[in-house]
């Protein structure tokens, strides 16, 4: 029987926001079979945004980071079979901040985690919150944000992420599209009262959802089937949902399926999953990630006809 190759570019080590060395999660990757894997740190912050984070690779850190990733790629080459390795960083786009652009990758992750408010610059946003408040953080940070700077209605913050994340399409200087509907970690109904969530089959959001569609329509952007979710238990699907999918398969957009892993053990949770999502939209194939050739990444077609 033959069985679906499967991969895994979105990985955090100790470097930035996951646990583990990079090594480790290589031995995940063998263990769980992957044909390859690729890592993802959180990019540094551009110093003219003024910010810091404690989830963010520091930039004094980013040769030791190159260093650590390039010795597993020598080591597991000498595999046989052999495990490609692959350097990369997971870049934030922030509204009204160029999104980092760092040479000698094989890829960058495109992701959107900080929503800025509409009605106030992002300088004055960050000074006044005085951290960086995201939409993937605690319940509390999650109330926190609509109640402080969106006015206490969640559907003012979810306008703002629709329209940044096509902003961030159509700035482009990334590969793949994290987490393309990370909007709806936090709405649920067991981590926020009512006020705090929002309507997924709402005619507004769709057509949002919509919008970041035709934005990705000849963009060459992979968006990737992301499992973080799941293996962290705060959804039981994938970013992005099964409606997103069906959307995104209708307009030719390209997928890979990607764990977004913090933990080691992690490497290919969700990945059933991801692939029957797939499939439930209309895919018949997935992408394989293999480098790049003249300054464009190489994506070879797998099959989703065979078994996982």
């Amino acid at each position: 029987m033959k069985f679906m190759k499967l991969s895994n570019l979105h990985v955090h080590t100790h470097f930035c926001d996951g646990t583990g060395t990079p090594e480790d999660y290589c031995r995940a990757a063998v263990d769980a079979g992957l044909v390859s894997i690729g890592f993802s740190a959180h990019a540094p912050l551009a110093e003219k945004t003024g910010l810091t984070s404690d989830w963010h690779l520091p930039r004094e850190q980013f040769t030791a980071y190159r260093d650590a990733v390039l010795a597993c790629r020598a080591e597991y080459a000498a595999l046989s079979p052999p495990l490609p390795v692959y350097l990369g960083l997971e870049a934030d786009y922030i509204s009204g901040f160029q999104m980092p652009r760092i040479g000698g990758l094989d890829y960058t992750i495109g992701s959107l985690h900080c929503v800025v408010p509409p009605d106030i610059s992002a300088a004055a946003f960050f000074a006044r919150a005085g951290k960086m408040l995201t939409i993937d953080g605690s319940p509390e940070e999650w109330r926190l944000l609509i109640d402080e700077f969106f006015g206490g209605d969640v559907r003012r913050l979810v306008d703002a992420y629709l329209r940044e994340m096509r902003e961030m399409i159509q700035e482009g200087g990334f590969d793949i599209l994290g987490h393309a509907d990370l909007i709806k970690k936090n709405n649920n109904p067991a981590l926020a009262p009512k006020k705090y969530l929002f309507d997924e089959t709402d005619a507004a959001y769709r057509r949002g959802i919509e919008g970041i569609v035709r934005a990705l329509e000849g963009s060459g952007i992979v968006v990737e089937i992301n499992t973080g979710g799941i293996s962290r238990g705060r959804t039981k699907e994938t970013y992005p949902a099964l409606d997103f999918l069906r959307l995104l398969r209708e307009s030719g957009i390209e997928v890979a399926v990607n764990g977004d892993s913090h933990y080691p053990e992690h490497i290919a949770a969700g990945y059933e999953t991801a692939v029957e999502t797939a499939r439930a939209a209309g895919y018949t194939q997935t992408l394989l990630f293999e480098g790049r050739q003249n300054g464009k990444p190489v994506w070879k077609p797998e099959p989703l006809t065979v078994e996982i």
